[in-house]
């Protein structure tokens, strides 16, 4: 399953997806790693607080996310994604 991060950067100097993805590949196994990375303003919310996971999956779906170099190489030659 393609895993998607979205951050929400504290206040300071802004990172990259892909800055962010090698900070990360130095600290997780290879399984571990996301396939998708966004850095966002916030997270989208319910009006009870519960993260709203599904405009999330769309981030990703639409191109509206970075994709890591691991999940390009684990697309099949037809481009498709998995």
């Amino acid at each position: 399953q393609e895993v998607l991060l979205a951050v929400v950067p504290a206040p300071g100097p802004a990172i990259t997806p892909a800055e962010l993805f090698d900070r990360l590949r130095h600290v997780l196994p290879r399984h571990m790693l996301p396939a998708f990375l966004a850095v966002v303003e916030g997270l989208p919310k319910t009006p009870n607080g519960k993260v709203r996971r599904g405009e999330l999956r769309d981030l990703a779906a639409s191109g509206g996310a970075w994709e890591s170099p691991v999940s390009a190489a684990a697309r099949p030659a037809s481009g498709g994604r998995p």
